[in-house]
């Protein structure tokens, strides 16, 4: 998993160091871990998340607590929408389960029959 530090991601993104450490105190959850020595070490999430939230501030012209909110909608739709997948995906198992089973029932069923007109 990548790490950046601060200056790799001013590099990256184009946004300022002072930026960045202003969004990490007002945006909640986004906070880069810190190494031994105390330097921010940003993931491929936090370089993606401080992208959404320059297109946010400054292209679409939000505020840093409406890029905020839009951010936090986002992540719920994005959970609802694996909620969603993953149900799709229990019921798609179960199915394939249930066909399983009817299968060898009707081959079963075929066999005993097979073997019932054979002795008749």
């Amino acid at each position: 998993m990548a790490k950046y530090l601060i200056g790799e991601v001013v590099k990256i993104t184009g946004v300022k160091a002072h930026i960045l450490r202003y969004w990490e105190s007002a945006i909640p959850g986004f906070s880069p871990k810190k190494n031994y020595r105390g330097k921010r070490l940003y993931s491929q999430r936090d370089v993606e998340l401080i992208m959404r939230l320059k297109h946010l501030t400054q292209v679409q012209g939000m505020s840093l607590s409406n890029a905020k909110k839009q951010i936090i909608l986002d992540a719920q739709v994005r959970e609802a929408e694996f909620a969603a997948l993953t149900t799709i995906h229990d019921i798609r198992s179960e199915l394939t389960m249930l066909y399983q089973m009817l299968k060898k029932t009707g081959e079963n069923y075929a066999k005993s029959k097979d073997r019932h007109k054979d002795r008749t």
